[in-house]
């Protein structure tokens, strides 16, 4: 009788651990495309974005991870925030981080801040092809919104 609840065991130990190994790897992915949308968005904002736009924007998207952890971990800090955004914005770091904070989806409000915040550029210079940088931000802020709703 033992050999066969020891077999039986055996067979459901394994499963058990190669369900919870394709959780975490498709986990993993989904972590790691946000990342690398994250950098995307930023070399795009670095690159070609006003200078008197790129704090504001570049504070969002570095305040992005954070937000989306708090929002799938079930918890708000503001002070949390608050530390990602003063490095970026200084005194004026607070009016965004309480807005984040407060918000039902942190994650989905900083994308949408961000949408806010570049919507300007399709009206800009034509030549500096500011409606292109547009068009390129918010297809990645599409992936973006698309990895938050992967991730809950």
């Amino acid at each position: 009788p033992h050999e066969l609840v020891g077999g039986f065991l055996a067979i459901l130990l394994v499963f058990r651990t190669n369900q919870a190994y394709e959780r975490f790897w498709e986990g993993r992915k989904m972590w790691a495309d946000l990342a690398a949308q994250t950098r995307k968005l930023s070399h795009l904002v670095i690159a070609h974005v006003p200078a008197n736009r790129a704090p504001a924007v570049l504070a969002h998207i570095s305040a992005f991870p954070t937000a989306l952890k708090m929002h799938l971990r079930g918890y708000k800090s503001e002070v949390e925030l608050q530390g990602i955004y003063s490095s970026f914005l200084g005194r004026e770091s607070s009016k965004s981080a309480t807005l984040v904070a407060n918000s039902n989806n942190m994650p989905l409000t900083i994308i949408m801040s961000i949408s806010h915040l570049l919507a300007p550029l399709r009206g800009l210079d034509r030549s500096a092809h500011y409606e292109m940088v547009w068009e390129l931000a918010e297809q990645t802020l599409d992936d973006l919104t698309n990895g938050v709703s992967g991730c809950e």
